[in-house]
């Protein structure tokens, strides 16, 4: 794995990630995976690369919540644009945590988690 894993998709060195993080790179079908997201995580080329449903996040309807890490490889920003577009949506972006914040920040992430199933039980969501 090079550095841009360990910087972006969880961040700490390799031999510390959990057997379930190993275990999903194991058995991750390369070819589909290039032919639909490119060579590179640093720069898409596939056949999604075009692929945007932007437009269409009005039309979700349900509580939804958007979770990732501050070194995410989706950028905090734009997902919290994408919350912004979701009429019931919540935000959890979690500090020094990448795009497994679940390994990388737990508290953050299970407490916006939790939270945000808490508020959909009691009916109080967005």
């Amino acid at each position: 794995m090079n550095t841009y894993y360990t910087q972006h998709i969880l961040r700490r060195p390799v031999d510390q990630w959990p057997p379930e993080v190993m275990t999903m790179f194991e058995h991750l079908n390369g070819a589909k995976y290039v032919a639909m997201q490119g060579p590179s995580e640093m720069g898409a080329g596939g056949t999604l690369v075009d692929w945007d449903r932007f437009a269409d996040l009005h039309a979700i309807t349900v509580p939804t919540l958007v979770i990732g890490g501050q070194e995410d490889t989706m950028d905090p920003a734009y997902m919290a644009s994408m919350a912004d577009e979701i009429p019931h949506a919540d935000l959890t972006i979690c500090p020094d945590a990448g795009h497994l914040a679940q390994y990388d920040n737990r508290e953050c992430y299970f407490g916006g988690l939790i939270g945000f199933i808490e508020k959909v039980d009691n009916g109080v969501a967005n």
